[in-house]
């Protein structure tokens, strides 16, 4: 979904938001914080995660992007590259540099054959190939 993000950003905008990762990590650890402390389970927790992440987005196409869209593409470039490395070394000053894990209820293992996958995967796998229809079958005319 992410790449598919990048992909529509860059179809839309025709900028190559680097940042675009590092705005899904800050969704991410929105996440994260949401559970630890206002103890909400992991699909609560990641619905109201997305406006957060949605809105840091608008700001920046607000703030960075949208000031320089006559101007070279080479501006965009160098602000997508900055804002990654702003971004992702913001997150590094306040969650540290240590990989920060997210539980997940859904520990059980689902067996097809041979093939042992956790069944969060298939939840995910699952939601990301409804999102994907469901965007597909959008349009804006």
């Amino acid at each position: 979904m992410v790449g598919l993000g990048l992909s529509l950003v860059f179809g839309v905008l025709g900028i190559a938001h680097f940042a675009h990762g590092s705005v899904a990590m800050l969704g991410g650890y929105a996440t994260l914080i949401i559970i630890q402390k206002l103890g909400f389970n992991l699909w609560v927790a990641v619905l109201l995660a997305m406006p957060i992440a949605a809105l840091v987005g608008v700001l920046i196409e607000r703030l960075f992007y949208r000031p320089v869209r006559n101007a070279p593409p080479i501006n965009t470039f160098i602000i997508a590259l900055g804002l990654m490395f702003i971004l992702d070394n913001i997150a590094l000053l306040v969650f540290g540099p240590e990989q920060t894990l997210i539980r997940s209820p859904y520990t059980n293992v689902v067996s097809i054959g041979s093939l042992n996958v956790v069944a969060l995967r298939i939840y995910m796998l699952a939601t990301n190939l409804i999102l994907l229809v469901a965007l597909a079958n959008c349009s804006i005319d």
